[in-house]
């Protein structure tokens, strides 16, 4: 049974396209159940969490018989998908200047009422 669409598609608008291990985003994602279903696990979204390839090959192909390292609990991976929602609501209080160079993100408080950026892009100088 797959994960439903609408599920995927509020995930990776959620996390905006962010892997929740390494904050990488715009790469190849996928969609890991945190408790896999076979442990009872389901496909509502807070058992869902992004991530790229590399990190979901690490967290699923852990073997627990391992003498070391430490495998991502189910609780550590839930407090890294409520750190980067966190990190991406509080970003979503921030408009681009116009000339769009990333770094030169302002306040909202500083646009224009128009959501022009009021300042000078410190990249471009727009």
């Amino acid at each position: 049974m797959a994960i439903p669409q609408e599920a995927v598609d509020q995930l990776l608008l959620e996390s905006n396209r962010t892997c929740a291990i390494c904050h990488k985003w715009l790469i190849p994602l996928e969609i890991h159940h945190i408790v896999p279903r076979e442990r009872g696990g389901s496909d509502e979204e807070d058992n869902l969490i992004v991530l790229c390839r590399n990190c979901h090959a690490v967290v699923a192909s852990y073997n627990d018989k391992h003498p070391t390292g430490r495998k991502f609990s189910a609780s550590e991976l839930k407090e890294r998908k409520r750190r980067l929602l966190e990190s991406i609501r509080r970003q979503q209080n921030f408009v681009n200047c116009s000339c769009a160079c990333v770094t030169s993100r302002m306040s909202v408080e500083t646009a224009e009422p128009n959501g022009s950026c009021a300042l000078r892009c410190p990249m471009c100088g727009a």
